[in-house]
């Protein structure tokens, strides 16, 4: 459920409370995966559950990697602890971050209550297995009728500057080689525009970094395009993001 519902009285109160206490309480861990053996396997750990796994069956398509706040910028300095939040979202969210290559296995699921924040040590896994900023992706989503609606994560740390304040970043990356991308970002109740080009000539599991443009607040459908290198084929992504108040 999305921020900003009406309701009456202490209702508000009652409900919100409720929503957080669940979402603290759900079990954040993906049965899907298969640990590996050790202490940097996937696991629950503390609030969250991070670590390693055992290689799955390669997704097809576009995957979406990350929809970010400003940029990830943090030390592996024992100690460390980030900080995870949504600014100008006020509801309950799913947060998951993963690696941006395609060959490391590793993972972490955690909930976020409405308004609320998650103190990540790098201790745990990322120190030890020299994961750093340019090496993993964060998101964050809601569901809403059986569909994801994304909305952007920033990080923050003491030992790191602010960054860059409120740029919204997707991450994304093909399973194939891909000649071109193109991708275009409109209102959700809005007419579509015209396609814009993306990176070219990147290899299959390569990211690529999308800036969405400035804008109103609100929700956006984003579309992205792939041209799968020499032949006549295109792998998409579509879905759905939320832009909050700066």
């Amino acid at each position: 459920m999305e921020a900003g519902f009406k309701a009456t009285g202490g209702a508000v109160v009652v409900t919100a409370w409720l929503l957080a206490a669940a979402v603290q309480a759900a079990p954040p861990c993906d049965p899907s995966l298969r640990p590996i053996a050790g202490h940097i396997g996937y696991q629950v750990r503390e609030r969250r559950c991070e670590g390693f796994y055992v290689s799955p069956v390669s997704a097809p398509g576009i995957e979406l990697l990350a929809f970010l706040r400003g940029r990830l910028q943090f030390t592996l300095k024992a100690g460390e602890r980030l900080r995870l939040a949504a600014p100008g979202y006020g509801g309950a969210l799913r947060v998951r971050t993963v690696a941006l290559s395609p060959r490391t296995y590793y993972r972490m699921d955690a909930a976020l209550p409405p308004g609320g924040r998650l103190d990540w040590p790098v201790d745990s896994v990322l120190r030890p297995s020299g994961l750093g900023p340019g090496d993993i992706g964060v998101l964050g989503w809601f569901e809403e009728g059986g569909a994801k609606v994304f909305v952007p994560v920033r990080v923050t740390s003491r030992s790191a500057p602010p960054g860059d304040g409120g740029a919204l970043r997707l991450i994304v990356r093909s399973a194939v080689d891909v000649e071109r991308y193109y991708w275009r970002v409109y209102p959700a109740r809005g007419r579509p525009g015209e396609y814009l080009p993306g990176p070219k000539n990147r290899r299959a599991g390569q990211p690529v970094v999308l800036e969405l443009p400035p804008g109103e607040s609100g929700r956006l459908r984003v579309e992205v395009a792939a041209k799968v290198k020499n032949r006549d084929q295109w792998a998409t992504l579509q879905l759905v993001a939320l832009r909050p108040p700066p």
